[in-house]
């Protein structure tokens, strides 16, 4: 008798470990943004400040706009996605004000977006399944800011042109292992979050 109780136990862990089994909630209504903007930044789980997304976006034509999550086993997979059309005296204050985000440490250090001229791109985090960055495109005035943590990027609705490229980080910034996170600094092993 024992065995037929203890026999469903052991069918259903497997189910527990099938990520796919996990659904994927999104929103897509752009008149969220600011509401779901400071959700994410409260978001123990969504591990970034979003320090790049802008704090309006009044001024500018909304070309695209999705919020997903999915709870999975360990951690939850997040993305924030949202492409803004500037007119040309919005657009390069909002890359000055990009180019100038920092990020402080307790010890008074700081970080701030690595910029890469010739992909048109900032980039705040590129750490195993996390990135975080600002593409533009000069001819369309258009920046695109994405988030996404451990989604796969065929699984995003993020448009080609705004899916980031194997980026090399320059040795003098590299976090180890190719990596950077302007929202920690790191001591060997040991991450200092920048609100800590």
């Amino acid at each position: 008798m024992k065995k037929l109780t203890i026999l469903p136990i052991f069918a259903v862990i497997p189910a527990l470990f099938c990520t796919s089994c996990f659904k994927t909630s999104t929103k897509t209504n752009a008149e969220e943004y600011l509401e779901i903007l400071q959700q994410c930044r409260d978001h123990d789980d969504f591990h970034t400040e979003l320090y790049i997304f802008p704090e309006t976006i009044e001024g500018t034509e909304i070309k695209s706009f999705i919020y997903a999550e999915r709870s999975d086993l360990f951690t939850g997979s997040y993305l924030l996605y949202i492409v803004l059309e500037y007119d040309e005296t919005g657009f390069t204050p909002e890359l000055e004000r990009i180019a100038n985000v920092k990020a402080h440490f307790k010890a008074g250090e700081e970080k701030q977006p690595i910029y890469y001229p010739e992909n048109d791109l900032y980039l705040t985090v590129k750490q195993n399944t996390r990135f975080e960055y600002a593409v533009y495109n000069e001819e369309t005035l258009q920046i695109a800011y994405v988030s996404n943590q451990i989604f796969d990027w065929e699984e995003t609705p993020v448009a080609k042109e705004f899916i980031i490229p194997d980026l090399s980080i320059p040795n003098e910034l590299d976090d180890g292992e190719n990596m950077y996170n302007m929202y920690y600094l790191y001591d060997g092993d040991v991450g200092l979050y920048v609100e800590d």
